[in-house]
Formats: structure tokens, C-alpha cells, sequence
């Protein structure tokens, strides 16, 4: 079914057409942008070390391949009160501090995050990993859905929300495996790798700080302008 926000926009008359994609890229394109970028931490992040990780543990440290299984099994799972920590948190404080909290996380576990795994022990392994999920993936990613919703108008929320979304994933998500494989093979420091996630978590906590709040605002309220006053503006 619709949202009911969708619905009562209906109910009301508004005009909703049959391109949203168009309104969003016309009329909410600065939030899109911001919305996107501010993302960079929670994907470079989570490929750069929560995944690349396991590349670097078999094939350079030479550990078996099931220590990768471990730390992500244990990882994940005492994660799962973070993020019901984290989201209960963000109807407290705000979307963006939560957000920002994982993105800061991400920065500042880069260098310690391959210092414990180049110790070679499995707890290293494992602590390592485990910080990634349980504080800075849960902090992002717990409000990222439904702080990307409530950052769009009802008109356009479904496609701003999804375009958002993905077009993070493919912007700095898709390519940071590559990205620090290259990295570590032209450098031979794993370091440059963190090097890399921390510089994402810097561009993205700058996207971050110029995006509004929304956890007080409602659904229903009209989105703030981006283009000049005397602009029509298009709702579909």
C-alpha cells in the first residue's frame, strides 16, 4: 500500500505525476547531492575495512580463511543491540549526531582497525571487526533509511530516498575494494588503506554537517527551497 503521507496528498488534490525522478533532480538536487556524499563514511568504511579486511587476514597474513567467518559471525551479532541502541538514540538526540557518530567511528578506527588485525591474533581479528559493526556501521546504518525518507518531500521521497541510496553505493561503495587493493599493492602499507577510509569519512562528515535535521519534522512538511522564491515548483 501507499504511506499514508502519499495518501492524504492524494486525498487533498495535490497533482502527483507520472516522472518524480524529473522533480527530483530539478528541484531537490542539492539535497540529493549532500545526501549522497554525506553517505561516504558508512561505504568506504564498511568495504575498506569491515570487507577488504578479509583479503588482507588470508592472503598477506596467511590466517585461515574461517577467521574471516568468526569475526564477522561475532561481529554481527553483538551488533544487534547496537542498532536498536542506536535508532532508539536518534528519536532522542536527532538522526544527524547518530549519523555522525558512525562516521566519526569509521574515521577514527581506520589506523587501529589494521593495527590489531596485523598483530596476527584472532582476538585482534575479532576486536577489530567487531568495533566496525557493533558502533560504526549500527550508528549509520540504523538511521540511514530513515533519515534518507524524511529528507525528502512526499512527492519525491521514493525516488530521492532510493537514488540516494544507490547512487552512494555506487559512487564509493562499488569501487573501494578496488580502490584499497591498489592501494596496498602500490604502497605495500596496509596503512594507506585507512589513509583512504579516513579521508572519505572527512568528506562525507562535511556533506553531513549541511544537511538538516528532520527527526521533529514531520512527513507532511513542506521541504525546504531550493531554487529561488519566484520559481514554479513542480510536484508530482
Amino acid at each position: 500500500m501507499d504511506s499514508p503521507v502519499f495518501t492524504a496528498s492524494k486525498a487533498r488534490g495535490e497533482s502527483h505525476g507520472s516522472f518524480p525522478l524529473g522533480a527530483l533532480l530539478r528541484d531537490h538536487w542539492k539535497v540529493l547531492v549532500l545526501s549522497i556524499v554525506m553517505q561516504a563514511p558508512f561505504a568506504v568504511g564498511s568495504y575498506g575495512l569491515n570487507s577488504y579486511f578479509g583479503t588482507y587476514v588470508t592472503d598477506t597474513l596467511g590466517k585461515p580463511a574461517s577467521w574471516v567467518l568468526i569475526a564477522g559471525m561475532v561481529g554481527s551479532l553483538l551488533s544487534i543491540p547496537t542498532y536498536i541502541a542506536f535508532s532508539l538514540l536518534s528519536d532522542r538526540i536527532g538522526r544527524k549526531p547518530v549519523y555522525a557518530i558512525g562516521g566519526f567511528g569509521w574515521l577514527i578506527l581506520a589506523l587501529p582497525f589494521y593495527w590489531l588485525m596485523s598483530t596476527g591474533s584472532l582476538i585482534g581479528v575479532v576486536v577489530a571487526v567487531t568495533l566496525g559493526w557493533s558502533i560504526c556501521h549500527a550508528a549509520t546504518f540504523a538511521v540511514q533509511s530513515g533519515y534518507l525518507a524524511e529528507l525528502f518531500p512526499t512527492e519525491v521521497r521514493y525516488s530521492g530516498a532510493s537514488m540516494s541510496y544507490q547512487m552512494s553505493s555506487v559512487i564509493f561503495g562499488a569501487p573501494a575494494g578496488a580502490i584499497a587493493a591498489s592501494l596496498y599493492a602500490g604502497t605495500g602499507s596496509i596503512y594507506s588503506v585507512s589513509v583512504y577510509v579516513i579521508i572519505g569519512c572527512a568528506v562525507g562528515l562535511m556533506a553531513l554537517t549541511r544537511v538538516r535535521e528532520t527527526f521533529r519534522t514531520s512527513l507532511d512538511s513542506p521541504p525546504e527551497p531550493t531554487r529561488a522564491a519566484t520559481a514554479p515548483r513542480a510536484t508530482l
